[in-house]
């Protein structure tokens, strides 16, 4: 769609998607309280005082109110859950089948390309920002801008995450697709973006001064939005975050975790109690009197008569009733002690563990044993299976945004040059950490399983070890081919006789990583020798000269 002056001045004025973006706006303001760390509630999102209002909504009194409020601290309790999950969702940028690559009509633009990504910071852009976004700002749009000025011989277009609170219009077609964008930028800068042109208007006095008028020749506009999943169908706005669906559970969560704060407090110190005497302040009632707060509202606040006579520290004191009766009561012991209540305190304890593993496998997939048992094979199946389902809708959803930016930021830079992008953030993640697969491989080891399940476990140990370094990643792979019994410790290998029928072998096995440093040390980097060479060649070449130092060390070594 191409705006009119006319048009773009009537949409900034009177924008026609105001309703759908306000509640783009809320949703975010509520995913942020629960996934953004605010240092006080000064810096919380809106969606704070809508909590205090749910909160204050369950809790009637007064009182409870008020040291709710005083225990919800910053940040608040659901950042750490959301920490947690999001460690899970990280994994995204580890699979093992992931491939991008671009066409263009000549190699060497293809090598510009791929240094132009990396000199701006591509890979930050979106394992940081967008990443980042995905919880707190699902609703972002990618806008792929120009330099006014330009400077090289070549366009430098550059890609940034605009905040859905900065847009003042959007118009999107049924494909999703943006058919306009009109944002703020500062306090009277007006961006317009359509498929034509980049402008940017000045407002003065409710008056439109047009400043920049360039032309991008795109044919569409340079402009997505982050995320392509839509909570409503019926608005294409407002995005689904991957933890959209537990935001009541969050609410809920947030507020147990507070108020088993609230509990803490009293619950885990014995009352004490003892014969209350008439307090002097003559409205007091129960160690409260009345006062009207600044805002109008009577309220309660504890009596200074009666607070001299509590209990310093923790622990409550509570007055009761002597006794009026003219049986002669016993007054001999006017102080007594209730014990500390530990039921509520283990439910709550147990309770809030278990909704936190609850949000846990519902974000993730992963499932968390309150009992700290191990899974069975089903379960085991079924958290493989829905782990890896979230994680490919979220690779999906990423996937698609970074072809989309890569292509309008060549389109831009090489016209006609540039041919295609693709883009496929793989479906095989590592789902487990080199701890627990090392675990994993020493327990089935013991067991006895068989040799190529173990060999299994040791490629995904090697994996994890080696991920985002191919380097290292070769390194292991040509160690894997020298070491021999690999599954087995020197200690076993003398069980099995292996030091009588197989002496060479043994003393390659507890000699290796000496003679790999001494071949280092003569050789050079076990990588880069023989990098000519075929790794069938390159293995038995290497396998002689460590069976020559074998061959040096003594019978009885």
């Amino acid at each position: 769609m191409i705006l009119s002056r006319e048009q773009a001045i009537d949409r900034i004025k009177h924008p026609r998607y105001f309703a759908e973006l306000n509640r783009a706006k809320n949703q975010e303001a509520r995913l942020k309280f629960h996934a953004q760390i605010a240092e006080s509630e000064l810096y919380a999102s809106n969606y704070y005082q809508d909590f205090i209002s749910f909160a204050e909504g369950i809790l009637t009194a007064s009182d409870k109110r008020a040291i709710f409020k005083k225990m919800l601290t910053f940040p608040v309790q659901t950042n750490d859950l959301v920490d947690v999950i999001a460690d899970e969702y990280s994994k995204v940028f580890d699979a093992q089948d992931s491939y991008t690559g671009f066409k263009f009509k000549d190699n060497q633009t293809t090598a510009d390309f791929l240094a132009y990504l990396a000199d701006e910071d591509d890979k930050e852009f979106w394992q940081g920002k967008v990443f980042n976004a995905m919880l707190t700002a699902i609703n972002s749009i990618i806008v792929v801008d120009l330099e006014q000025n330009q400077e090289e011989e070549l366009p430098e277009p550059y890609y940034y995450l605009l905040s859905i609170d900065r847009v003042i219009d959007v118009g999107v077609d049924r494909e999703g697709e943006i058919e306009y964008l009109i944002f703020t930028e500062g306090k009277d800068r007006i961006i317009v973006l359509d498929e034509m042109s980049y402008r940017v208007f000045d407002r003065k006095d409710e008056k439109f001064i047009k400043r920049i008028d360039n032309n991008h020749n795109l044919g569409e506009v340079p402009a997505r939005f982050m995320w392509s999943d839509n909570l409503d169908s019926d608005n294409p706005i407002v995005k689904q975050s991957p933890i959209s669906s537990i935001l009541s559970r969050l609410d809920w969560f947030l507020f147990l975790t507070t108020s088993k704060q609230c509990l803490d407090i009293y619950a885990s110190f014995p009352i004490y109690w003892h014969y209350e005497s008439k307090c002097e302040v003559s409205d007091c009632s129960g160690g409260y009197i009345p006062y009207m707060r600044a805002d109008g509202i009577n309220d309660l606040k504890q009596c200074p008569s009666c607070a001299k006579n509590s209990l310093v520290g923790a622990g409550s004191v509570l007055g009761v009733p002597a006794p009026r009766s003219s049986d002669s009561p016993d007054l001999s012991n006017p102080v007594g002690v209730v014990p500390a209540e530990t039921d509520s305190l283990n439910y709550n304890v147990n309770e809030i563990e278990r909704i936190e593993n609850k949000l846990i496998e519902i974000a993730t997939g992963k499932m968390v044993s309150p009992t700290k048992q191990q899974l069975n094979e089903k379960q085991v199946e079924s958290q493989y299976e829905s782990q890896t389902n979230i994680l490919r809708y979220i690779a999906q959803n990423f996937a698609l945004a970074q072809k989309w930016t890569y292509e309008t930021v060549a389109k831009l830079r090489y016209g006609d040059a540039f041919i295609s992008a693709t883009v496929n953030n793989g479906t095989k993640f590592y789902l487990q950490t080199q701890g627990e697969v090392t675990k994993e491989y020493e327990s089935s080891r013991v067991a006895g399983l068989p040799i190529y399940i173990l060999q299994s476990q040791r490629e995904q140990i090697t994996d994890l070890q080696s991920k985002n370094n191919p380097t290292e990643k070769e390194r292991l792979e040509i160690l894997k081919y020298l070491e021999p019994y690999q599954d087995n410790t020197a200690l076993e290998l003398v069980q099995l006789g292996i030091n009588l029928s197989d002496p060479e072998g043994f003393k390659l096995k507890i000699n290796f990583t000496t003679f790999i440093n001494r071949f280092e040390l003569e050789y050079g980097n076990i990588v880069e020798w023989g990098s000519a060479i075929d790794i069938k060649t390159k293995i038995e070449r290497i396998s002689q000269i460590l069976n020559s130092y074998t061959a040096a060390v003594p019978k009885n070594i």
